[in-house]
C-alpha cells in the first residue's frame, strides 16, 4: 500500500497535519498469538534517500530533514509486523493503520504531536530507489523536520516503513548500519487467513507429532509455524485419534475433528482427519487346563509387528465379572497359563495383540473371539 506525499502535501498546506489516532482498540491477548519474526532490516537505503532529499532542500533554500534514531525504530518494528497483517481499509479516513493484534497504530506512534505522515508498502528490495520513490516531494516540504524509515526482509520479501514528523529530531541516528532484527508480534486469530495441522512421525507406528502452519494477512505469504509451547490440541473422538500433548495417536480407523487453541482456549484452527489403522487379530487356538485352578491359553500371531499379547478371562460372557486381563510381552510369544484360578468355574477367553505406540501409548488389534473352559 502507498499513501503518496501528494495527500501529505495537501494536509501540510492545510495547516492540519496528518496525525494517528489515539483511539487504541485494545487487543486481547485470548484472541492472539504470538509469532517470531528474524529478519533483516535496512536503514542505508532510507539514509541514502534522505541525503538526496537534502541536497536538493539545500538547493531550494530548505532546512535539511534529520533521521531521528526512535522514529527509525518503530519503523523497523512497524515494517516486521507488515508481514503478519495488512488491511486495505486502513487508507480509507486518514489512513489509521491497524496492528496485527487487532490494535491500531497509537500504541506504537503515540505522540501525535510529532507525526505529519506514516507511509508503507511491499517492496522489491532493500535499495535506495524504492525509498526514494516515496521520498519524492519532500525535497520542498518546510514542515517536516525529522524522519524514521527502514526496509525489513523476511525470507524473501520486503517492507517499507517511514514516519515523517514537523518535531526536530528528539536523537539524530548517526551511526546508521543495516542488521539482523527479531521481534515478537501477536498476531490475532482473526487475521489468520488459511491453516493447517502437520502431522509427521518416524517410522510406521509411534505417534503423529503435530504442527500448526498459518498464513497470515500480511505480505509475507509463505506459511508460518505458531510454537506448540502456546497451542492446545484437541481430537472430537480420542477412541479414533487420542491426543497427548503435542502428539497424536491413532487408535483406529475413522474420521474426526482436529483442533488447534491458544492457551486460552481460542480455536485457531480445526482440520477433519481420517484416521486409517490396519491391524490383525490372532487366532485363539486352544483352551486347556492342565492342572488344577489353571487354564493355558495357545494362540497364533498374525501381526508381525506385534509387540506383544493381552489374554483377557472372565466368568460371564460380557468380561464383567471376576475379570482378569493379562500381559505377555514379546511377538513370538504364543501360551500363557492363568493361575490360582476358581476351581470348576467355566471360564471365557479372549486374545488381542498390541503395539507400543511411545509414551505409553499402544495400539491395540481387534479382540478374537471369545472360547469357554471349565478349569480343573
Amino acid at each position: 500500500m502507498k499513501k503518496t506525499l501528494s495527500v501529505l502535501l495537501a494536509v501540510l498546506m492545510a495547516v492540519s497535519c496528518f496525525s494517528v489516532s489515539l483511539t487504541a482498540n485494545a487487543y486481547n491477548p485470548a484472541q492472539c498469538v504470538s509469532l517470531s519474526l528474524n529478519g533483516t532490516a535496512y536503514v542505508t537505503p532510507v539514509k541514502q534517500a534522505l541525503d538526496e532529499v537534502n541536497a536538493k532542500r539545500k538547493a531550494n533554500g530548505v532546512g535539511a530533514i534529520t533521521l531521528d534514531t526512535n522514529l527509525t525504530n518503530i519503523s523497523k518494528r512497524r515494517a516486521a509486523q507488515l508481514m503478519l497483517f495488512v488491511n486495505s481499509a486502513d487508507e480509507i479516513n486518514g489512513g489509521i493503520e491497524t496492528l496485527p493484534s487487532g490494535d491500531d497504530v497509537s500504541t506504537v506512534l503515540k505522540d501525535n504531536n510529532t507525526i505529519n505522515f506514516s507511509g508503507y508498502k511491499a517492496v522489491s528490495s532493500a535499495s535506495k530507489s524504492v525509498v526514494s520513490a516515496e521520498f519524492d516531494g519532500l525535497e520542498s516540504l518546510s514542515d517536516v523536520k525529522s524522519v524514521g524509515g527502514a526496509i525489513f526482509k523476511f525470507g524473501n520479501t520486503y517492507a517499507l516503513y517511514y514516519v515523517l514528523s514537523k518535531n526536530d529530531a528528539a536523537s539524530p541516528l548517526t551511526n546508521v548500519t543495516d542488521g539482523g532484527y527479531k521481534t515478537t508480534e501477536a498476531l490475532n486469530i482473526k487475521n489468520i487467513k488459511t491453516g493447517s495441522i502437520e502431522l509427521s512421525r518416524k517410522g510406521t507406528v509411534g505417534g503423529y507429532n503435530l504442527t500448526l502452519q498459518i498464513k497470515a494477512s500480511g505480505y509475507y505469504t509463505s506459511a508460518l509455524t505458531v510454537p506448540n509451547s502456546q497451542l492446545i490440541y484437541t481430537s472430537s473422538n480420542p477412541s479414533i485419534i487420542k491426543i497427548k500433548g503435542t502428539k497424536a495417536y491413532n487408535k483406529k480407523s475413522g474420521k474426526i475433528k482436529l483442533s488447534a487453541k491458544n492457551k486460552s482456549g481460542t480455536v485457531i484452527h480445526t482440520d477433519g482427519i481420517t484416521g486409517t489403522v490396519t491391524t490383525y487379530t490372532p487366532i485363539l487356538k486352544k483352551l486347556s487346563s492342565p492342572k488344577k485352578k489353571q487354564l493355558k491359553v495357545t494362540w497364533e500371531n498374525r501381526m508381525y509387528n506385534a509387540d506383544g499379547f493381552e489374554v483377557q478371562i472372565a466368568t460371564d460372557k460380557k468380561f464383567k465379572k471376576n475379570k482378569k486381563t493379562f500381559v505377555i510381552k514379546g511377538r513370538k510369544k504364543a501360551a500363557y497359563t492363568a493361575k490360582k484360578l476358581k476351581s470348576k468355574k467355566t471360564y471365557y477367553v479372549r486374545v488381542r495383540a498390541y503395539i507400543n505406540q511411545g509414551e505409553g501409548e499402544k495400539l491395540y488389534s481387534p479382540y478374537t473371539g471369545k472360547k469357554t473352559i471349565k478349569v480343573k
